[in-house]
């Protein structure tokens, strides 16, 4: 029996292979965004959902009730003052609305210089359940569990804000003054449709 239709392994070259691997690459770098492709009413009341956590449903259903008409312009109000807290912070953060409303609510943290210890170990100090991948020297994708959100008979999964605030308090800030954040990148998938 020949061998010859098995190659032995080793330094074989193939350009579909290289080419294949960079996309593999640049598709694994690439911060998913869906939620940017729901509708505007769909959004609106996916953030409204994650900013007003702290609103019961009864509180909810007064507030409706009592504001009628006004109600749309409160919303976009309270919306906005929500979102304001992550532009107020050290570092830039971009797509903070879209992380709220994801239901696999992702962020890239790109660091100035890369860190002896990984960022994975000092954010599980912080909650076990978090999951964090490098992507490379600098840059580490995180993921934060969602929350789940219920309001009636709707059910949504969105980005958890208290455990987004804490990462930020506990790890995020004091890594900034010590080695410095270039940015996070904040963004998520849409698994549960």
């Amino acid at each position: 029996m020949s061998s010859e239709p098995f190659r032995s392994p080793g330094g074989g070259h193939s350009p579909t292979m290289e080419r294949l691997a960079e996309e593999g690459e640049s598709r694994r770098r690439e911060l998913p965004r869906e939620a940017a492709n729901l509708s505007d009413d769909e959004r609106t009341s996916r953030l409204e959902h994650a900013v007003f956590a702290w609103v019961g449903t009864f509180l909810w259903l007064g507030y409706t009730i009592w504001l009628g008409s006004k109600r749309e312009k409160e919303r976009k109000r309270k919306v906005s003052e929500g979102l304001q807290w992550a532009t107020q912070l050290p570092f830039l953060v971009e797509g903070y609305d879209l992380w709220l409303i994801s239901e696999e609510p992702l962020l890239d943290v790109t660091l100035q210089t890369p860190l002896a210890t990984p960022l994975a170990s000092a954010l599980h100090a912080v909650n076990p359940a978090i999951e964090a991948e490098p992507l490379d020297d600098t840059t580490t994708r995180v993921l934060l569990p969602p929350r789940k959100a219920e309001q009636g008979e709707t059910t949504l999964w969105i980005g958890d804000e208290e455990a987004f605030r804490a990462v930020v308090t506990k790890v995020l800030e004091p890594l900034h003054q010590e080695i410095g954040i270039v940015r996070v990148t904040v963004g998520g998938r849409m698994h549960r449709r």
